[in-house]
């Protein structure tokens, strides 16, 4: 018994297909061999045909077998039959084992997507991209999406209601690479609106993906503002969350110094440690 037809059986046993669809792999597997057989019997038949065609004579129904040529001491070797039908088993189990269904890869054509691997089409079983989600991301004006962009879409949970979402937020013309982003960080309608309503004017989607990975949200940013800083840039804003400076540390620094020090200030202060406590104890030292 060949693997692959241990392979079927072992199949059958654990009740991944039935004994119906057992048979039809078995005749499939057989039928391959056999045509192969075949077409090379008729080669040979043809080759036959034309020697004697070539020669003048008549070719007759019982020819005169030929001498043993010559052995080629390399002969070119041909491809194995078996090869392919193993390749074409191991994706009908992996179509099987994951629920790709003929009606499946026909709604996949349907909703436009005719030139699929079958890798592809099993990819898409696995991570749930159904014909629905296909249509609609496409009604939605991603047309032509590569099978691995939609795919990706999936994982992150970009459906198409969120893209919709986005729009309504003002942003209608993100690419998917943009609305991943936004999936991922968690860039969501009412943080998009917290940072408008923040006072900081518009911001990019970039920029809102930066604010939002670093923690800058809107209580933060709205505290900066009342803090008097409040023509801030997203990238300055972003500075400030990193190195820990929030508006308490720049109101102490503003009543310790006695003046509202610029952000690049604030930040040097923070990275060197220089703060409230700092400064009473070098102020009761120069004191002494």
């Amino acid at each position: 018994m060949s693997a692959e037809q241990r392979k079927i059986l072992d199949m059958l046993a654990a009740g991944k297909i039935t004994a119906e669809e057992a048979d039809r792999l078995f005749e499939a597997l057989g039928a391959d061999v056999e045509q192969e057989d075949e077409g090379e019997r008729g080669r040979e038949r043809a080759e036959d045909l034309t020697t004697a065609s070539e020669s003048g004579a008549n070719p007759s129904p019982n020819p005169t077998p030929r001498p043993n040529p010559t052995p080629n001491p390399r002969p070119t070797p041909r491809p194995n039959p078996r090869v392919k039908i193993r390749g074409d088993l191991d994706e009908m189990i992996e179509m099987k084992i994951h629920g790709v269904s003929p009606e499946f890869i026909e709604e996949m054509r349907g909703a436009g997507l005719g030139d699929l691997s079958n890798e592809e089409i099993v990819e898409f079983k696995i991570h749930g991209v159904s014909p629905e989600l296909v249509r609609e991301i496409r009604d939605l004006g991603y047309g032509d999406l590569p099978a691995k962009e939609l795919v990706e879409l999936k994982i992150h949970g970009v459906s198409p209601s969120f893209v919709r979402e986005m729009r309504d937020s003002g942003f209608g013309d993100l690419s998917l690479r943009e609305l991943v982003e936004f999936k991922i960080h968690g860039v969501n309608p009412e943080f998009i609106q917290g940072m408008r309503d923040s006072g900081f004017g518009e911001m990019s989607s970039r920029e809102l993906v930066e604010l939002k990975i670093h923690g800058a949200n809107p209580e933060f940013v709205c505290g900066i503002r009342d803090q008097g800083y409040g023509d801030l840039s997203a990238e300055q804003l972003v500075e400030l969350k990193i190195h820990g400076v929030s508006p308490e540390f720049i109101g102490e620094m503003r009543e310790l110094s006695g003046e509202e020090l610029p952000p690049e200030k604030l930040v040097e202060l923070k990275i060197h440690g220089v703060d409230r406590d700092f400064f009473v104890r070098m102020k009761e030292g120069l004191e002494t």
